[in-house]
């Protein structure tokens, strides 16, 4: 049961990777309107995104959709944030 998991964390995660690598090619064409911040929990396949503009917020979803389900954080969860800004995409903390 626990390798079954690890294995659709891995396989979320690859695919996770393939998206953002899409969303970045698209953002050196046309960059954020504002900025946002993507927390992702991986472990319990979530995430949440914050855009300033509305239609970043769209766009990043659009990445992520059919992979990643919107999620709130729980106590327990330990998320991963990815912060845009413009055309730039860095994992950070999550504060």
């Amino acid at each position: 049961m626990a390798m079954q998991r690890e294995q659709a964390i891995q396989g979320l995660r690859q695919a996770l990777a393939d998206r953002m690598a899409q969303l970045q090619l698209r953002l050196n064409e046309q960059p954020l309107n504002g900025a946002c911040t993507l927390r992702i929990d991986l472990s319990h396949q979530w995430g949440q995104a914050q855009c300033t503009d509305p239609q970043d917020q769209a766009l990043v979803w659009s990445y992520l959709s059919g992979i990643l389900p919107a999620g709130h954080p729980q106590a327990q969860d330990q998320p991963t944030c990815l912060q845009m800004q413009a055309s730039k995409l860095a994992w950070v903390p999550c504060s």
